[in-house]
Parts: C-alpha cells; sequence; structure tokens
C-alpha cells in the first residue's frame, strides 16, 4: 500500500484523479503489509486512503498557483507577517491607561486635606467607581483589580509623584 500512496507524491490533481480511476476499474491488486495479503479495496475505502495524499495535492497545486499570481504582480517571496506594530500598539495603550488613571488618581487626591494622605486603596477605589472611571474592559474597580494596576505602574514608574499620595 505505501508503494502505492507513493505513486501520488509528485502528481498533480489531474493525474492523481486518473491515477485512482485506473487503480480502481482494473482493480489493481495491491499488497498489505500490514496485513500480510493483497487487498482489493472498494472505491469508498481506496478514497479514504487517498484522501490524505489527495488533499496534500490539492494544497500544492493553490500554493503554486498563488505564487504565480504574486510573480505575476512583482512580489518574489511570501509576505510574513510581523509582530512588531501589534506589540508597539499594546504597550502604547498601557501607557496612555497608566497617565489616565495616575491623572485620576491625582485629581482625586487633590481635593483632600494632606494629613488623609497616604490614601487606602479602598477609598480611591470607591472614588474612582463614583466618578465613572472604569477599568480597561469597562467593569468598575475592585480593590484586587486597583491594586494589581498599581503595582504594575509602580514597576515601570517607582519615583514618579503618584506614590506619595497611595498607600500600596
Amino acid at each position: 500500500m505505501d508503494n502505492v500512496l507513493r505513486l501520488y507524491d509528485g502528481a498533480t490533481p489531474k493525474s492523481a484523479t486518473e491515477l485512482t480511476v485506473y487503480l480502481q476499474d482494473t482493480r489493481f491488486p495491491v499488497f498489505s503489509a500490514a496485513h500480510g495479503c493483497v487487498l482489493h479495496a472498494d472505491p469508498e475505502r481506496f478514497e479514504l486512503a487517498l484522501a490524505d495524499r489527495l488533499a496534500q495535492i490539492n494544497e500544492r497545486s493553490q500554493r503554486s498557483d498563488i505564487k504565480a499570481e504574486l510573480a505575476e504582480q512583482g512580489i518574489r517571496k511570501l509576505p510574513r507577517a510581523r509582530p512588531g506594530p501589534r506589540q508597539e500598539q499594546v504597550a502604547a495603550q498601557k501607557a496612555s491607561e497608566s497617565v489616565l488613571l495616575s491623572a485620576q488618581i491625582s485629581l482625586i487626591t487633590s481635593k483632600f486635606d494632606t494629613s488623609e494622605l497616604p490614601f487606602e486603596l479602598k477609598r480611591l477605589c470607591d472614588e474612582l467607581n463614583k466618578r465613572g472611571v472604569v477599568t480597561k474592559t469597562g467593569k468598575l474597580w475592585t480593590l484586587p483589580n486597583l491594586r494589581k494596576r498599581l503595582k504594575k505602574m509602580r514597576a515601570v514608574k517607582p519615583n514618579a509623584r503618584i506614590w506619595e499620595h497611595v498607600k500600596v
């Protein structure tokens, strides 16, 4: 059976179809080493055994058609995806979220007496929710969520003025 399948390796879709029809029409005897005997498979089982090879042939044909189209357009190599712009976009988004959160915290803490500083996170969380400031997922601030966000901000900017006002 392996030798019969190897006949399909370099085939085109047309030649693969012709070979399949020939093998089925002539009921070509196929020796199976696994079974130790000659098999005469019915057309459905024969198609099932060949399904993987026929799919590979069709993919090869489609790939060569796409390469030919690209060559006509003057493109010699297939385009490759680059992760750089997405990573830069995520980093910029995180930075802007941090700036907005810092600004909101500064506004909240500036309205209170300096003797009340550093601000406790629970109180800060309540004030952010009262003002309608939501997380990046659109949810209200919770104590664990705010603590996690502030720890990440502190790792990036450990000497920022905000840390004078907030008790993490």
